[in-house]
Formats: structure tokens, sequence, C-alpha cells
């Protein structure tokens, strides 16, 4: 996928993957949008990544806030080419690893 010029939402963008993602957005010259719940790390890593990121606190579970992150896409960057859902994925993947463990139990015992 082309990133240069292009503007992405990154949902969970203010750490762990999402946080690498919005990074690697900008380091390939697009432009992010970073989407969390985390207002102190959302702000200061756009801060950091600069003119071509923009924080806004965002709970993936509520309707108008994503489509005031949609929104904000298009009012700062003039689009919205892409979404990137990382928002609690490492919570799922927590979750998927006990399940795992859980069904190994059942199916593995005699």
């Amino acid at each position: 996928m082309e990133i240069n010029n292009n503007t992405v939402i990154v949902t969970g963008g203010a750490s762990g993957l999402g946080a690498a993602t919005a990074e690697m957005i900008v380091a390939q010259g697009g432009n992010v949008i970073i989407a969390d719940m985390n207002a102190q790390a959302g702000s200061a890593l756009a801060a950091k990544l600069g003119d071509s990121a923009n924080f806004i606190e965002c709970d993936v579970t509520k309707e108008d806030h994503a489509h005031a992150t949609v929104d904000l896409a298009k009012t700062t960057f003039g689009g919205l080419q892409g979404l990137v859902n990382c928002a609690r994925a490492g919570q799922l993947c927590r979750n998927c690893y006990r399940r795992k463990n859980y069904w190994q139990k059942w199916t593995t015992s005699t």
C-alpha cells in the first residue's frame, strides 16, 4: 500500500502496536490520526510526530466518537484513505491465549 500523502486513522494509536503503526505511517510520508482513550500518551505521541499527526480521544465502542474521528481526518488532512484497528489488541490477544489454554485442557485430556 502506498502510504505517502495518504491519511490513516489508527485506533489504539497511543501505545504498543498502534503507536508503532502511527510512527511507521509518518516515517513513510503519511498522515495519521491517533485515536485512543489515553489522552496523555496520544497527545504526546502526536506532538512527537509533528504536523503529520493529530490526536483525538476516542472510545471505539461509541459511534459518535467514530464519526468525530473521521471528521477530524477530513478537516485536518483533507480526507481519509485508511484505517488500522489496534484498540484493545493486547487485551484480545491475552483473552485468545487464555481461551486456547482452556480448550487445550479439555481436548488433550483422556
